[in-house]
């Protein structure tokens, strides 16, 4: 009989240089998946009203994925390696912000967009909000997400990705008055081939 096999580990948090991993194994037949959740923080400086879309606030980190895959799950018998990477997409995009007030919050905004990219793409991905309510609120759920594989994003013609760059961009119908400390949190979802997992052994790191 075939079995599904859940493991949780470590959170992984990116706050500009600032990392904790959190993962799930997730072993489905012929492949594996592990479920990253990304927690980005960027400040947004007060600004006036906006009619066009505009960036209101950036972020830059540095990660080594494969380092992470290597170190976290010699448990499971065969570590990961970027290599093996087959597919990559986001299914879940939050923002947060933490210092809401009657006069800044998430009201302030009538739409919003969450972007990434890397250096070894630089083509922008993006999660979109469009019609937020006019209505007091501390927490924003992004509707719109990117659709493509993001595989492209994290491992390109060998070279993996080392830096990432996050923004948030926007319409003010309000002015923001005062900086807003935001969260976004992101679920990452990277497949991995079964097959071309188990030809590879684990190696630790030097």
């Amino acid at each position: 009989m075939k079995k599904n096999n859940h493991t949780r580990l470590l959170t992984f948090l990116v706050a500009a240089s600032c990392f904790l991993p959190l993962a799930c194994y997730h072993n489905v037949y012929n492949h594996i998946d592990v479920v990253r959740d990304v927690i980005v923080h960027i400040s947004i400086p007060p600004a006036a009203i906006t009619l066009s879309d505009i960036e209101l606030g950036t972020g830059t980190t540095n990660y080594n994925l494969d380092s992470f895959l290597k170190n976290d799950y010699f448990d499971l018998g065969q570590g990961y390696q970027i290599s093996q990477l087959t597919k990559a997409t986001v299914s879940s995009c939050v923002i947060t912000i933490d210092n809401t007030t009657p006069a800044n919050n998430i009201a302030n905004f009538s739409s919003c967009t969450a972007t990434i990219y890397t250096d070894i793409n630089s083509a922008i991905q993006n999660a979109t909000k469009d019609g937020i309510p006019d209505e007091p609120a501390s927490g924003l759920t992004f509707t719109n997400l990117p659709g493509s594989d993001l595989k492209g994003y994290l491992l390109n013609n060998g070279s993996q990705a080392t830096t990432y760059h996050y923004s948030i961009r926007g319409n003010l119908r309000r002015p923001l008055t005062d900086t807003l400390k935001c969260v976004i949190t992101l679920v990452i979802d990277l497949h991995f081939d079964k097959a071309e997992r188990l030809k590879v052994a684990w190696t630790p790191l030097k």
